[in-house]
């Protein structure tokens, strides 16, 4: 099993990309894992030391990239139901921990928002999602079939080569 899912990631046209060329995207899914790696060791909060690690390493995800809050969520979500409605006894350290996790990183986190928050808006409404941005470039609007081909034609002369992609596609298909 595992020869062949080092085989399958190896051969992925993901990750093979991210091997060649940074991207904070390979850097955040670090973070993410490790995150998840310390709030499996937290046992559903219960471990006071592992939960504040959790919320430091959650932290410094969600300051690599923001889009780590989505995938924190839902594993967030889950950890805290499960201890706390299966652990009738423990609920109140599982409630401490569980603050105590979010604070931390509420506390980490909260100075650069705060310090940045007038640039982090304006990019968001003003650049992410402008019409003079994706006009400077060249992009057609992402909504229409024009749109769909030119983000599938760079995903593949940018991120994936189509060798790799048909290798990974052959892998999926005989395992």
């Amino acid at each position: 099993t595992g020869f062949w899912a080092a085989f399958i990631l190896s051969t992925n046209p993901g990750f093979f990309t991210y091997y060649r060329r940074y991207s904070l995207d390979f850097a955040v899914t670090a973070m993410i894992a490790l995150a998840a790696y310390f709030l499996l060791k937290s046992d559903y909060f219960r471990n006071r030391q592992y939960s504040a690690l959790f919320g430091v390493i959650s932290a410094m995800s969600i300051l690599t990239k923001e889009i780590a809050l989505v995938f924190l969520a839902g594993i967030i979500v889950f950890s805290f139901a499960k201890g706390y409605f299966s652990m009738p006894s423990c609920r109140k350290n599982i409630l401490i921990n569980f603050a105590i996790s979010l604070m931390t990183a509420a506390i980490l986190v909260f100075p650069m928002y705060w310090l940045h928050g007038q640039k982090i808006i304006h990019r968001f409404v003003d650049v992410v999602y402008s019409d003079t941005i994706r006009q400077m470039y060249g992009m057609p609007a992402v909504l229409t079939l024009q749109g769909v081909m030119f983000y599938f034609k760079n995903m593949f002369e940018f991120s994936m080569l189509p060798f790799y992609f048909l290798l990974f596609m052959l892998m999926i298909f005989l395992c």
